[in-house]
């Protein structure tokens, strides 16, 4: 979507959730809220999803279940 302008990503419901949702946190939501975000957008093909905790340096990974990694430098 980011060849879009924003006027036109905004009519988009999975973009203007998304946006909504991080506007009002000011960009910055934990771990837990994103993974809690992607579900509420996703689409029906999903398979997995990833959300850094880029603080922590962790990483969640969602597919049937969700698994927590820590990274290393």
């Amino acid at each position: 979507m980011s060849s879009f302008a924003e006027e036109d990503r905004i009519t988009h419901s999975r973009y203007s959730t998304c946006a909504k949702t991080l506007d009002s946190s000011r960009g910055k939501v934990s771990v837990d809220d994103a993974v809690n975000l992607l579900n509420d957008v996703r689409q029906p093909h999903t398979q997995w999803q990833s959300v850094y905790g880029l603080s922590a340096g962790t990483l969640r990974v969602v597919g049937k279940k969700p698994h927590d990694y820590r990274l290393s430098a």
